[in-house]
């Protein structure tokens, strides 16, 4: 129920670590994506989970969905 997502929503997950809830929310129905400014966890994340992971500075990254359709779940 966190921030009313569901199946079909898009989620970025900013500062995704090594994509627990990017893979969480792609397992509940969600196109969810991660980002984070580690190379070395977005290179493993992409090989080991998927093509869903950036790396970079989320504060410039530019979604290529409208981003009203997105809903932005930054680390705690």
């Amino acid at each position: 129920k966190m921030c009313d997502m569901k199946p079909g929503d898009v989620v970025l997950n900013c500062g995704c670590g090594f994509g627990g809830f990017v893979e969480y929310c792609r397992k509940k129905g969600m196109e969810a994506y991660g980002i984070t400014i580690a190379k070395a966890q977005s290179d493993e994340n992409s090989r080991e989970k998927g093509d869903w992971f950036y790396w970079g500075d989320y504060t410039k990254f530019k979604p290529e969905v409208e981003e009203s359709k997105v809903t932005v779940a930054p680390a705690e």
